[in-house]
């Protein structure tokens, strides 16, 4: 098993008609068979993956485009979103606001469920979420308004998803549009390093042998 980026993966369809190889499109990517019987997958990435895409030339239009994607890994008062295209990441902004009580290590947004607010604090990190949840929101608006956006990553708690749509600025697409999409790799604290790092393992292509664990018939005469 093998990591390739998108560019080494993009070669790799440029070179599949003249090689020859038997090949089909599934769900989990490019399966060929070799002459001597070995069966790899090369896994379509993350960044291109849609339902609709059928054939390696649909794959290489769709990275060679314009089409943007769209980065967000948000946690309560952390947030920091990309714009990308294929491997370029075309804008970047980091958000930072006071939505956890130090005491207790909750977001307010959940602390209301239980106590209630009654304190300045507590009225000012409900100020700082209202105001989290409507940069994010708005910063989105802007990028779906100026490019071509087609799917949106997004890695979030449910609970802070349900308190973002619950805002009175919420999210631009609604809960069931198809462009979202669930980021399925573990998430460090929002930052541009970890945007950087998300971006690149989405861009990834894994090269895996499927025909290992197959039993292999034995010869005559053994």
């Amino acid at each position: 098993m093998s990591n390739l980026s998108l560019s080494e993966f993009l070669a790799f369809l440029h070179a599949l008609p003249r090689q020859g190889d038997p090949y089909e499109v599934t769900e989990d990517g490019i399966l060929i068979e070799k002459p001597n019987g070995e069966r790899w997958c090369y896994r379509i990435p993350l960044i291109l993956n849609e339902d609709t895409l059928q054939y390696p030339s649909e794959l290489i239009n769709k990275a060679t485009s314009k089409q943007s994607s769209m980065i967000l890994l948000m946690q309560a008062g952390d947030a920091v979103m990309g714009l990308v295209q294929a491997e370029t990441l075309v804008a970047s902004r980091t958000i930072r606001k006071y939505m956890v009580r130090k005491s207790q290590g909750k977001a307010q947004y959940s602390y209301l469920k239980q106590r209630g607010k009654s304190r300045l604090g507590s009225r000012i990190r409900l100020r700082e979420t209202e105001a989290f949840f409507a940069m994010i929101s708005e910063q989105l608006s802007d990028w779906m308004q100026e490019f071509k956006v087609d799917t949106v990553f997004l890695s979030c708690a449910p609970p802070l998803k349900g308190a973002w749509y619950s805002a009175n600025h919420p999210p631009p697409l609604d809960k069931q549009d198809r462009r979202w999409r669930r980021i399925p790799f573990s998430i460090n604290r929002p930052a541009m390093y970890e945007l950087k790092r998300i971006h690149r393992l989405l861009c990834e292509s894994v090269l895996e042998r499927l025909d290992l664990d197959i039993p292999q018939k034995p010869k005559q005469g053994e």
